[in-house]
């Protein structure tokens, strides 16, 4: 295959019915399991595995602080000589600890399966696709200027790899964030500027090819720099009057995430929730006003998303029969399911979230107190059992929250920098790489025993 020809077909197997750990094994994989426990390289990797596991504490708390789902973890892979990944932005920021596919596919399965906890339903969104951690810090920090990712086709392919086997580890229930960085090996086109991943027809169509038709994608925060300034440049003519140019760029966003296939619109916005929604779904209603969208190209995200809901609350009366609930649902309300707002900590939060969830929103993210979003997870119950539709409430993965680095958290901390110890291990030990028995099995010994 040559570096920049396009994948075709669905390279991997539609993921199976949500929200089950797919623990099946073939069976050469049973019958190797023995003789692999007792190999000297099993036994020193499985350790480190299985201390890992053991402090996921933050991630064993998601469901009980309010949580059902969290943009993470993180699947991003450095570069693999040293000199690039030490000016890699990620590897600085301690975001990103391997630099190999499989072994950050692995920990983030152990992660996932850690926010588990009781069988709670808590939705991961691992990040960010098709990868970020190879670029340079000195690129990050640009104000409005759009970063690129100048990796091969080769090398986002290979690296790619940490995604699909993270999907493949569960019967869905995650989904996936694709990054807000332009990727001109996936992007080849006539276009003198490259939108972002999120906001890419192409980029989000190779994905989807290679993930599954099915997968849940989720926006990077689609209010960040990178996002403005494509958007800005897509605006033939600019109003004069900043709320009318204010309103053409949300128009714009919604826009060409709906021409991108993309399914939820994660936006930061300095509005409280209700009145980001109302001017949102003003913004789609315009659309379809004016033909730019219809009603038919909202429907398969919108499947998407409440079938992932379904899975999540089975037993959701709402969710029973997804096809006749979206039937039944106005052009709005469609709009509100795609869109997953910020709430902060300040001001009257429950109000204005309660506003939101009437409007449909399909998800809130919360930077507030525990207090604070035990209030917003108790105003979110109430509205859903007086029937609506489930809400997503989510936060950034635990280990990337402000003031996670304290006493109390530093255990799990360590516990991420077990990766690179790991990964280190990991070459030096299977300089060719490990089958993916060797790492299901693994993966067993290290989540048996609970902490």
């Amino acid at each position: 295959m040559g570096e920049h020809e396009p994948i075709t077909g669905n390279l991997t197997p539609p993921l199976p019915p949500p929200f089950q750990t797919d623990t099946s094994r073939d069976s050469s994989c049973e019958e190797q399991t023995p003789s692999l426990k007792r190999q000297d390289s099993f036994i020193e990797l499985s350790a480190i595995a299985e201390r890992f596991f053991k402090q996921m504490s933050g991630y064993r708390g998601l469901a009980a602080s309010g949580l059902n789902a969290v943009f993470g973890p993180l699947v991003d892979v450095a570069p693999p000589d040293k000199a690039s990944r030490e000016r890699a932005h990620m590897w600085q920021r301690g975001r990103v600890h391997t630099w190999n596919p499989e072994v950050a596919s692995f920990f983030a399965g152990l992660a996932i399966q850690a926010a588990r906890v009781d069988d709670r339903p808590v939705f991961s969104f691992i990040k960010h696709a098709p990868g970020i951690g190879s670029i340079e810090a000195k690129t990050i920090e640009m104000g409005d200027s759009l970063v690129t990712d100048t990796r091969t086709y080769g090398e986002i392919a290979n690296n790619f790899r940490s995604f699909e086997t993270t999907l493949r580890q569960f019967d869905n229930g995650v989904g996936v964030m694709v990054a807000g960085v332009a990727v001109p090996a996936l992007d080849k086109g006539d276009q003198k500027v490259l939108p972002p991943a999120a906001l890419s027809p192409k980029v989000v169509s190779w994905m989807r090819k290679r993930l599954g038709q099915d997968v849940l994608l989720i926006t990077d925060d689609a209010n960040s720099p990178s996002f403005r300034a494509y958007i800005k440049g897509k605006i033939e003519k600019e109003s004069k009057n900043a709320l009318e140019r204010r309103e053409q760029k949300v128009a714009m966003l919604l826009y060409l995430s709906v021409k991108a296939d993309i399914d939820i619109i994660l936006f930061c916005d300095s509005d409280f929730p209700d009145k980001a929604a109302s001017r949102l779904i003003s913004a789609g209603r315009r659309l379809i006003k004016e033909r730019r969208i219809t009603r038919k190209e909202l429907i398969p995200s919108v499947r998407r998303i409440l079938k992932a809901k379904q899975a999540m609350y089975p037993d959701n009366p709402r969710l029973a029969d997804v096809d006749a609930l979206i039937d039944g649902m106005t052009n709005d309300e469609l709009w509100a399911q795609k869109l997953l707002l910020m709430t902060y900590d300040e001001g009257n939060l429950s109000a204005s979230a309660s506003r939101a969830v009437e409007l449909g929103i399909g998800g809130l993210s919360t930077e507030a107190t525990q207090a604070k979003r035990n209030d917003l997870k108790k105003i979110v119950d109430e509205k859903v059992a007086q029937g609506a539709i489930p809400v997503f409430i989510a936060d950034n993965s635990p280990q990337e929250l402000p003031g996670y680095d304290n006493k109390a958290n530093r255990a799990e901390l360590g516990a991420w920098q077990l990766i690179r110890k790991f990964t280190t291990a990991y070459d030096r030990l299977f300089p060719e790489g490990a089958s993916e028995c060797f790492f299901s099995v693994m993966r067993d010994e290290a989540t048996a025993t609970s902490p």
